[in-house]
């Protein structure tokens, strides 16, 4: 039985489960009330349904239920652009959730490993699966992210059949339907690295006036050098009017957490271990997010003057830069920087 830390709140598009701290997002399962579905093994039903898996003219069904997903491996993105799965030969890399942080500590479940963790199975020439933590859900887990492999040339309700399709959601719509994002060589090889190694990329590229929670620009030499200027407040003898002060300080590691401002989520770069005699006093009321979309890094800053206010530009910050994901995997890959960068990520 689930403990009463691991809660499921399921909302009209998804649910999110939370458990012994950390969070997944789902939707709730499909009914297929209406499919003839099929109550044999995966590999029995894939061999049955080889017509269908001809129709394909790239997603392989068989193969993809016996773990190889190479037919699938890249980037599919659904069509209102804010979720992706990102998959290798080897199955998920990573899953975005309607623009939340990317996870990268799921699988496709392919075979029962509890009674919570159903096997996939064969639907009237589409293989049915679920998306969960690794290693199979928790038991009694009443929820769970369905994911659709749809072959070209396979019916599936609401979707052509012209081109291979994933299908994720409770109702057919823009953000339930995924198609493959068509890659350069650089921009698979970015798409298979670990979600640190993007995060240390972001930061290597971030633009002159970028700011963490501290308040204050911050360079790339900055960060690796584990140093910044924070706003703190005057104490009582200072014989200024000002409120506060530029002070150079320090830090031990930088942890990006992800930010969510009115229903716009963002990615928040922090500063871990400043010394307690800033850190007490740290007045920044303004800090730097960054976004990801495909390649494309979006660097802003937001702060207080901006939150709340109705004009949506506002409400996402003032843009200061954009960058590249695969030119600076291509500036970066194999450098003493990307390193120390990635050392320094919490």
């Amino acid at each position: 039985m689930l403990t009463k830390a691991s809660k499921i709140a399921i909302a009209a598009v998804g649910a999110v489960v939370v458990i012994g701290g950390a969070s997944f997002g789902y939707v709730a399962s499909q009914s297929h009330d209406k499919d003839k579905t099929t109550t044999a093994t995966v590999t029995k039903t894939a061999k049955s349904s080889a017509k269908s898996d001809k129709k394909s003219t790239g997603m392989d069904l068989t193969a993809i239920s016996k773990g190889d997903f190479s037919s699938v491996e890249g980037t599919w993105k659904s069509l209102d652009g804010k979720s992706t799965f990102t998959f290798n030969k080897n199955g998920l890399v990573s899953h975005v959730y309607n623009g939340s942080a990317a996870t990268n500590d799921q699988e496709v479940y392919l075979t029962k490993e509890n009674d919570s963790t159903p096997e996939a199975r064969m639907i009237n020439g589409y293989l049915s699966t679920t998306v969960g933590p690794k290693g199979g859900l928790p038991e009694d887990t009443i929820s769970a992210t369905n994911l659709d492999f749809v072959p070209k040339g396979v019916k599936h309700e609401g979707m052509t059949d012209t081109e291979d399709h994933l299908f994720s959601g409770q109702s057919i719509g823009d953000g339930s339907v995924f198609t493959k994002v068509v890659e350069s060589k650089d921009e698979k090889a970015v798409n298979q690295l670990s979600t640190k190694k993007k995060q240390a990329l972001v930061l290597l590229g971030i633009p002159n006036q970028f700011q963490t929670d501290y308040g204050s620009a911050v360079t790339v030499s900055d960060l690796l050098n584990k140093k910044t200027k924070a706003y703190v407040e005057n104490d009582a003898s200072a014989q200024t009017n000002e409120v506060g002060h530029y002070v150079d300080t320090t830090f031990k590691q930088i942890k990006i957490v992800p930010h969510t401002n009115m229903d716009i989520h963002d990615n928040k770069v922090t500063l871990e271990g400043v010394p307690s005699d800033v850190a007490d006093h740290n007045r920044a009321e303004s800090h730097g997010v960054y976004t990801i979309d495909g390649d494309t890094i979006t660097y802003r800053t937001q702060g207080n003057r901006v939150e709340g206010d109705p004009d949506e530009n506002l409400r996402r910050g003032q843009q200061i830069g954009t960058n590249s994901l695969s030119k600076l995997y291509k500036q970066y890959k194999g450098t003493t920087k990307l390193k120390e960068m990635m050392a320094l990520l919490d």
